[in-house]
């Protein structure tokens, strides 16, 4: 419990980040039956990179909810916030391709997830978890808010500001429900497409 209460029902807060991690090859929860932390009530992020490189894991935890996964219990800041002020590549992974690995990541005062940029690309995979109801975006590539879709996504940043895929037609049928959209990505690139839902459109315009 980091953030909390011992009980983990109310908010004691550090008085910056959960978690500020500086460092390679670091693992916080895991996707193993209590492995996860409760990362809430903070007055920064919930966890906070500024590494120097390596590959970095945040699995199985909740960020931003009291331990029964319900209850609001934010972090002031983001859930997750990748930066990197070293001039090198930052690895993140923020959940991962199987249900065990990701975070439920909700109510926190910044975004849910949020990749910084300095100059520098950064390389952040966000895949598998819940993100909602936070204050910012789900997922916010820097400069803070809705990063438009360029041509053959030729520019750069966090995350190389990445194209989102846009969703043109949801259509219910027998077992399944068929999905039509586009992405205009990098030519010549390989992609995975993650599809989510939520009972409710977030305020934005862009889901979380």
């Amino acid at each position: 419990l980091i953030g909390t209460n011992a009980g983990g029902v109310s908010g004691l807060g550090n008085g910056t980040d959960g978690i500020s991690a500086r460092a390679d090859s670091l693992h916080i929860g895991g996707p193993g039956t209590g492995e996860g932390n409760v990362i809430s009530g903070n007055a920064g992020s919930g966890v906070r990179f500024t590494a120097f490189g390596g590959v970095n894991t945040v699995q199985g935890n909740l960020i931003g909810l009291a331990p029964d996964g319900v209850t609001p219990l934010g972090n002031a800041g983001a859930g997750v916030s990748v930066a990197n002020f070293s001039g090198s590549n930052l690895a993140v992974s923020v959940g991962g391709s199987g249900p065990a690995y990701g975070n439920l990541i909700a109510y926190n005062g910044g975004a849910g997830v949020a990749v910084l940029a300095d100059g520098f690309s950064r390389q952040a995979a966000i895949r598998g978890n819940s993100i909602h109801d936070n204050g910012g975006l789900g997922i916010d590539l820097s400069p803070s808010g809705v990063t438009p879709n360029d041509a053959m996504d030729a520019d750069a940043g966090a995350n190389q500001l990445q194209n989102f895929p846009v969703i043109t037609a949801v259509v219910p049928q027998f077992l399944a429900t068929l999905i039509q959209g586009t992405l205009a990505g990098a030519p010549s690139s390989k992609f995975t497409i993650d599809v989510y839902a939520n009972t409710q459109v977030d305020s934005s315009g862009y889901g979380e």
